[in-house]
């Protein structure tokens, strides 16, 4: 099971774009090197912007589009399939093997004043774009959120939102990560693109504890 294969979005998901930028050929990144940084720069401007037409999400405001509103741009510094299908369908966390059975584990014992902010910590982030609501019959394992409390200085409690994910980590496979810079993962002669963009170390993952019963086999 090699875990850093493409995403497989399911058929709601699929975006015919994007298929068509993750499947055409790598984009030969050597055609950089030897250029100052104003042409390099140019030249990688240029070509991402022709990538990037026609994107979906290239007008998005919206925090889960803030890597794949760009995708045109990331085929053009030479991204792989692999990580063209991460951006735009998001990182698929692998099982070891099988998918569990599906399972709705108990809640946990909350206050009233817990309840409370759990469901309007939901409608705030369901809001903001960064939950994602399942269709109906997706989700293969409801994992319970309980709350940490933290208090602050001044004898406030700050409450914080956080997913019960023993039983769904239990059946991950390992999946190592870890965040670089273009200036690590591309040759030295090709730094010129270090300075492109801010968010460029950034990894999207998204529906971590909202498990598929189908599919490739990821949560």
């Amino acid at each position: 099971m090699c875990l850093a294969r493409p995403t497989v979005p399911s058929p709601n998901e699929q975006c015919p774009w994007a298929d068509n930028l993750i499947k055409s050929s790598k984009v030969d990144v050597s055609c950089y090197q030897g250029l100052s940084r104003p042409a390099a720069l140019q030249k990688l401007l240029t070509l991402g912007t022709k990538l990037n037409i026609g994107n979906p999400w290239a007008r998005s405001t919206s925090p889960r589009d803030a890597l794949r509103k760009n995708l045109g741009l990331w085929k053009a510094i030479g991204a792989n399939a692999s990580v063209l299908s991460w951006h735009a369908y998001d990182l698929c966390l692998r099982f070891q093997g099988h998918i569990p059975e599906h399972l709705s584990l108990t809640p946990l014992d909350l206050t009233a004043e817990e309840n409370e902010f759990l469901l309007k910590s939901a409608d705030k982030y369901i809001a903001m774009d960064k939950y994602w609501l399942p269709p109906p019959g997706y989700p293969a394992l409801l994992s319970p959120q309980f709350v940490q409390h933290s208090i602050r200085e001044d004898g406030t409690d700050k409450m914080r939102a956080v997913d019960h994910l023993q039983y769904l980590n239990a059946h991950l496979a390992t999946h190592g990560h870890r965040m670089e810079t273009l200036k690590k993962t591309i040759p030295a002669s090709l730094s010129v693109l270090t300075s492109f963009s801010p968010s460029i170390n950034q990894t999207h993952i998204a529906r971590y504890s909202c498990t598929p019963p189908h599919g490739d086999g990821c949560a």
